[in-house]
């Protein structure tokens, strides 16, 4: 409704011009520096090493088991919304009857929050 619909499916306008590859280390220096991951790591994966076996080892396959599942479910998430986000626009009667509904629920949602004080 209040978005150019030139710019739609377009990241460029969001980046700033930006190429793939800075994004990608913006996003990797994101998840990096961000405390909860390792806090997550420190404070629930060591319940499932055994003391007696190899720490070291055992700790490191399991963070790499860790990663590859988050990894593969991020490339099914990836591909599903890209198909779908392909079809969206391909087809406009879609596109335009999803744009209404989503504003709906935001006006919606945001007389909620307005009557509940």
């Amino acid at each position: 409704m209040f978005r150019d619909k030139s710019q739609f499916g377009n990241i460029e306008h969001i980046s700033g011009g930006s190429n793939k590859r800075t994004l990608f280390v913006q996003g990797m220096l994101t998840n990096v520096m961000n405390p909860k991951v390792a806090l997550f790591f420190l404070s629930f994966i060591p319940q499932f090493i055994n003391p007696s076996d190899s720490t070291a080892l055992t700790f490191v396959l399991l963070g790499f088991t860790f990663t590859m599942t988050g990894f593969i479910w991020s490339v099914v998430i990836a591909s599903i919304a890209g198909v779908l986000s392909g079809k969206l626009q391909k087809n406009q009667s879609i596109s335009h009857y999803l744009n209404k509904i989503m504003g709906s629920i935001l006006v919606l949602l945001g007389i909620k929050l307005f009557a509940s004080k």
